[in-house]
């Protein structure tokens, strides 16, 4: 700003400016109304054939019609008056206001003097005491505001005031992001801006004006209505922070610091890569603790129940426990709050979250290192409302102590995913103490130079594997094995994930924390395949032995992040049952079924060759029952190994079922 000072000091005129406002530079910036000050609205740059001595300009070089009474008019439009707590107030005029004016202004909010202070040439920010002889608090009734004088700089220019009500809702409330949109497609005329969702669920209207939305604070003031969604996008904010495409989070904040939520959001949390850049949003229902889909199409997956997806141990300088680090499958600012149990904890636990980690919370008490060392551990659960809660089992490695060298193994694989990001590695803890994987790296080179190892599992985030447990790494947790029905929730986004060659490859892991050798690897070629039921796109395989070509088809096409073998228990899920004799040549089944009239199908398939030996139906089943194989003891004419794979499925009204047995029989010589 270029001011003008008499010799008493005082200021007679002002001419502001923004780099903007300069057109690259070279010319000079002139008045277009020479009468009145220089704000933005009284601005033009000198063109050729102008010049800046002339006392008339040309029409074509004044602006729109800029005066005291537009200014006015706009000042007092609705939602002008942003209120940012008790005793505060923003008003945003609309245009660029008089310099000289806006420092001799005075303001009165209701009749009480308030500070003024001028945050930009046109927002003007009021403090006031409140008043106590008030017929109600102030919050709660309309009170009129007046800011002036208004004038401009020619010679005889009248005084006017701003006079104006508002009406102040509350400001705290039950809000839940129920949208977010952090990479609109550039020049889209619908969305072109980043932005996000938000619902009211509380029975009262609130007004986000006084809020703090990561550091950026609402332009107008916005009243949102019990059980309504508004949509606020980056040009109604001032000092808008941006939402990072990579992911992110964004506390919402009262003018105390009070924290009242909190967006955050990730490429993962989309159904599908596809959708990632798409300029389509993310969505979820304001039911507290959802889980955010892409938004608009058909949702591929339904909520899955709030879970653990895995914990990890901090320990500090002598190798005691500091911490427990638990990974839930939600963004933590996106649940209520939580309620913890700790079995066979005394005291309370300490809560923290964890800096630029959104679904990761970290749990300290007392003799936390007693209940967690190995072979100690406890058992701990998670919710809210008493009905929705996640449990998991805790026991930490000792660390500092002689243990035996790391056996970490590839379980199973998916090379050939039916869609895109959603192949997997799943690796289990083939030991017998539990394994921190921080800092787990896998190459799929067939010679591995430093530069070819790729991080999975950041070095400074410790994740723990019990024996036998499992954890699936992919480019996106929530993609992989998209559509398989046996899916588990220990599944991991990792940190460099190289896409697995569809044909035929190679992958070795490895921990450098305890060896620079590989622990395990692992090799895939065209010549593998398998039975009848198998698809060659879209099915995962399971290591039956040592080798690195050890392969088998999955018998369920494929269970990322869950531990091969577990059935899952439904109302008739025993309802059928195997019958071998003591020769292992014959064969049968037995049933307890809810109701008669039912169906089972037995199908013999020899393994691993896949032909199909054998099928019989039963229709009209009886409650109870059993059938035998008609071998009378002859052997099976198999081509292989001498197995066969028994898969037999049950229909009974809505009981249904399935379950496949591997029984060895004799071959012919």
């Amino acid at each position: 700003m270029v001011l003008l000072l008499d010799s008493a000091g005082t200021l007679r005129d002002a001419m502001p400016y923004e780099e903007a406002q300069l057109g690259g530079g070279g010319r000079p910036l002139m008045r277009s109304d020479a009468a009145h000050c220089g704000g933005a609205a009284n601005q033009h740059l000198w063109t050729e054939g102008m010049s800046p001595f002339r006392q008339h300009l040309p029409p074509t070089a004044a602006q729109s019609g800029w005066s005291d009474e537009a200014v006015l008019a706009e000042a007092q439009r609705p939602g002008r008056l942003v209120p940012r707590g008790p005793g505060m107030l923003d008003w945003y005029l609309g245009q660029t206001f008089d310099p000289v004016t806006a420092r001799a202004a005075r303001a009165w909010v209701g009749g009480v003097p308030a500070d003024l202070q001028w945050t930009s040439d046109s927002v003007a920010n009021l403090t006031w005491q409140m008043r106590d002889e008030a017929p109600g608090p102030l919050l709660e009734v309309a009170s009129p505001v007046s800011l002036g004088p208004l004038r401009g700089c020619g010679p005889g220019s009248a005084a006017q005031m701003f006079t104006g009500d508002f009406i102040r809702a509350p400001s705290r409330g039950d809000v839940q992001v129920t949208g977010a949109l952090p990479d609109p497609v550039f020049g889209d005329p619908s969305r072109p801006d980043e932005a996000f969702a938000l619902t009211n669920v509380s029975n009262r209207p609130l007004d986000l004006g006084p809020w703090s939305f990561g550091g950026a604070r609402l332009r107008r003031q916005t009243i949102l209505q019990p059980d309504s969604e508004v949509w606020l996008a980056a040009p109604q904010f001032e000092e808008w922070p941006g939402m990072s495409n990579a992911g992110g989070s964004m506390p919402f904040s009262l003018p105390l610091g009070t924290v009242v939520g909190e967006m955050a959001w990730d490429p993962c949390d989309h159904d599908m890569p596809s959708h990632v850049g798409s300029g389509m949003g993310l969505a979820r229902s304001p039911r507290p603790g959802s889980d955010w889909q892409t938004a608009g199409p058909q949702a591929i997956e339904n909520d899955e129940p709030l879970a653990f997806r895995g914990f990890g141990c901090s320990h500090g300088a002598g190798g005691e426990i500091t911490g427990l680090d638990l990974y839930l499958n939600r963004h933590i600012g996106l649940l209520p709050s939580l309620d913890w149990t700790l079995e066979g904890v005394v005291g309370s636990a300490e809560l923290t979250r964890l800096p630029g980690r959104s679904k990761v919370v970290r749990l300290h008490w007392e003799g936390m290192h007693e209940n967690l060392a190995w072979p100690a551990g406890l058992s701990l659960c998670a919710g809210w409302g008493g009905t929705e809660y996640a449990c998991t089992a805790a026991q930490c490695p000792v660390v500092g102590v002689d243990t035996p060298p790391p056996c970490l193994r590839v379980a199973e694989m998916m090379w050939n995913a039916h869609a895109e990001g959603a192949e997997f590695v799943e690796l289990v803890n083939c030991g017998m103490v539990p394994l921190d994987i921080s800092g787990l790296q896998a190459s799929n080179a067939a010679t591995s130079f430093p530069s070819d190892w790729k991080t999975w599992c950041p070095s400074d985030a410790s994740l723990v594997l019990l024996p036998g447990d499992v954890a699936a790494f992919g480019i996106c947790s929530k993609w992989m094995g998209n559509g398989l029905p046996e899916k588990g929730t220990a599944r991991w986004t990792a940190e460099n994930w190289r896409t697995l060659n569809d044909r035929e490859g190679q992958l070795s892991i490895r921990l450098p924390a305890s060896s620079t050798e590989a622990l395990d690897h692992v090799e895939w070629h065209p010549g593998l395949e398998g039975p009848w039921w198998w698809s060659e796109d879209g099915w995962s395989w399971v290591r039956t032995g040592q080798g690195a070509q050890d392969w088998s088809p999955s018998l369920d096409r494929g269970s990322p992040g869950r531990r091969q073998g577990l059935s899952v228990a439904n109302a008739c899920a025993q309802g059928v049952s195997a019958m071998v004799n003591q020769n292992g040549d014959t064969w049968g089944i037995q049933w307890h079924l809810p109701q008669a009239g039912g169906m089972i199908e037995v199908r013999m398939v020899d393994w691993p060759g896949g032909e199909l030996v054998h099928r019989t139906v039963l229709e009209d089943a009886l409650t109870e029952g059993s059938w035998t194989l008609p071998t009378a003891g002859q052997p099976w004419p198999l081509r292989s190994a001498g197995q066969v794979l028994c898969d037999v499925r049950w229909w009974a009204g809505t009981c249904r079922g399935r379950k496949v047995w591997r029984i060895p029989f004799r071959k012919v010589e």
